[in-house]
């Protein structure tokens, strides 16, 4: 009459978004140049979410219960070039910008009824990606240029751990981290 559960979830995200111009040894006239890698109205999304679920029912219980979810993505938007002697970009007006939406959600959901319940709990969530609007070369003649990047604008948060345990039993012991 004894329930032993262990749950684990991970949720690994890497991804690469890049809008890339790159000028070496082309020439290029425009009225306007936009690289863009997401718009204020098209972010770029990325997520990792991990959700661990588990439920014992026993006259004693033990419960490992782990949720881990790791954002490692990029959103990237670069002009690149070389050193041209003369410009090799001629336009109005140049914009460069990143803009995106990233999370990292991890919750643990458990529940333990038994005459002795021991349960341990963890959940973590990390945010750790990178975002870039940069003009790293190339000879440029512009009337205006704009480098711009934003990520998780108006957003409360962008990277949550939530633990959900409760335990019914004579003896409980519970330990919980997030």
């Amino acid at each position: 009459l004894a329930a032993v559960g262990v749950s684990v979830s991970y949720a690994h995200l890497s991804a690469d978004n890049k809008a890339v111009l790159d000028l070496s040894g082309v020439n290029v006239e425009a009225g306007s140049v936009c690289v863009n890698a997401g718009r204020e109205n098209d972010p770029n999304s990325a997520r990792a979410e991990a959700l661990a679920v588990s439920n014992n029912v026993g006259g004693v219980t033990g419960a490992v219960n782990a949720a881990i979810a790791d954002n490692n993505s990029s959103n990237i938007a670069r002009i690149l070039g070389d050193n041209a002697a003369q410009p090799n970009l001629r336009a109005g007006s140049v914009l460069v910008q990143a803009v995106g939406d990233a999370t990292a959600e991890a919750s643990v959901a458990g529940m333990s009824i038994g005459n002795a319940s021991i349960a341990a709990s963890v959940a973590v969530a990390v945010l750790r990606g990178t975002q870039e609007a940069s003009v790293q070369g190339g000879n440029i003649t512009a009337d205006s240029i704009s480098a711009k990047s934003q990520l998780n604008s108006g957003k409360d948060c962008s990277s949550k751990a939530a633990l959900l345990t409760g335990s019914g039993a004579l003896a409980s012991v519970k330990a919980n981290v997030a």
